[in-house]
């Protein structure tokens, strides 16, 4: 899933902002009423390390991606929702739901 995909599939009611790198170049102070984190098995450790961070201030977070659908349980202990799947198909409902 690209980052231009995933904004394409988004309603133009909400604003998105992408952040795409290591975990000391993103600004925790920023607010969002969502942040969505897609990781593979590779990066997971720091993909955690971010969703963790904006709950503990506060901030929901999904999490999608490759591991995220093969471990869910697990995926889940670090956001307030997963994506299981493609998020073509459930990143759309995602939005109409939150």
């Amino acid at each position: 899933m690209t980052y231009s995909l995933l904004s394409a599939l988004t309603p133009e009611k909400h604003n998105i902002t992408v952040v795409a790198g290591e975990f000391k170049d993103i600004n925790f102070d920023e607010k969002y009423d969502l942040v969505g984190v897609t990781t593979t098995t590779l990066l997971t450790n720091v993909a955690y390390q971010i969703a963790d961070e904006y709950r503990r201030r506060g901030t929901n977070v999904v999490i999608g991606g490759w591991h995220a659908s093969a471990l869910p349980e697990e995926a889940k202990r670090h956001a307030d929702s997963v994506v299981i799947g493609e998020a073509e198909e459930t990143w759309p409902q995602l939005l109409k739901d939150f």
